[in-house]
């Protein structure tokens, strides 16, 4: 067995035994890094240990896409009260709704603000919506807005079509701009299908021996390990912004669960991942904290059979 290898044995076997803890997942995704293959959060978590700044990857690129809405939407709005059309127009909702979604000239748009707009932006909605509102999938619609333009020299131009054509490239691109689902963007139980997979994998090449069903049932420890191990990641956006990311609770109206979120904060507090895990049943303080706040421990440490939050 190869150093390698014998590094991320030990570190799984760490796992099996109820040994580890944050330290321990870290070194094992420096060991395993190599073996990542294709887009995933897992391999996303392994670059961001070498690289804390995002530039890229696929946090960076759905955050990217929430932001420039958000950005441009509150850019459009202050133009509207500084302009006075908010307050001349307080009675006609319609017009103002539409007024905001100006924000965009679709005429002529920047190609990436035309990819992360419509094109990534259109990969965060449910897939059922579109055939809900429109009878057709995300891309027939997709193709549809493709077709109506001409790229040249970093913009997508509006070519000349009928004026039916321009009617459904007006309500569907009205609709992808103005759509905001408040939902996390991505599922835990699809990031915990892809841990468990990867690791179990190494657990049977590598014969580990011990209770491989314990990895099973760690799987939501080894999650918020992943995100704590992303405490402080900052995603360089498109327009040079820098937006932190860190640790936070949500809580919930109907219970008093305090929700352990993976929380962006740019031009909006957005939950990148929402873990259903309770952040007190890694605690032993009865701490209170708000909804979007940060958790203020940077560490997961063993206590006996358990991990706690900590500070190093």
């Amino acid at each position: 067995m190869n150093k390698s290898a014998a590094l991320i044995a030990r570190y799984l076997t760490e796992i099996l035994t109820k040994t580890y803890d944050e330290d321990s997942i870290r070194n094992l995704l420096i060991a395993f890094r190599d073996k990542l293959k294709g887009n995933s959060f897992l391999k996303e978590v392994a670059h961001f240990i070498a690289h804390p700044e995002r530039e890229q990857g696929i946090c960076h690129s759905q955050i990217d896409t929430l932001y420039i809405k958000n950005k441009l939407l509150g850019d459009q709005v202050q133009k509207m009260i500084d302009n006075e059309i908010i307050e001349k127009n307080k009675d006609n909702n319609k017009f103002l709704e539409r007024e905001m979604l100006n924000y965009i000239d679709y005429r002529k748009i920047n190609k990436t603000v035309f990819d992360l707009v419509f094109i990534k932006g259109a990969d965060l909605f449910d897939p059922q919506l579109f055939k809900k509102h429109y009878g057709k999938s995300k891309e027939q619609i997709l193709q549809f807005i493709k077709r109506c333009y001409n790229l040249s020299e970093g913009f997508y131009e509006l070519r000349y079509i009928p004026a039916s054509d321009l009617i459904y490239l007006d309500e569907y691109t009205r609709f992808i701009r103005g759509t905001f689902q408040l939902k996390s963007v991505f599922d835990i139980e699809v990031l915990k299908s892809e841990f468990k997979h990867s690791f179990e994998s190494e657990v049977q090449r590598l014969n580990i021996k011990g209770d491989s069903s314990i990895l099973a049932k760690e799987l939501d420890n080894i999650v918020i390990c992943f995100l704590s191990i992303m405490n402080d990641a900052k995603f360089k956006l498109f327009d040079g912004t820098v937006a932190p990311g860190y640790l936070g609770v949500y809580q919930d109206d109907q219970s008093d669960n305090y929700e352990i979120v993976y929380i962006v904060e740019g031009w909006f507090k957005y939950p990148l991942i929402s873990t259903g895990i309770d952040f007190h049943s890694l605690t032993d303080t009865d701490i209170k904290l708000e909804s979007f706040e940060r958790i203020p421990f940077n560490f997961l440490s063993r206590s006996g059979e358990n991990l706690k939050f900590s500070n190093i």
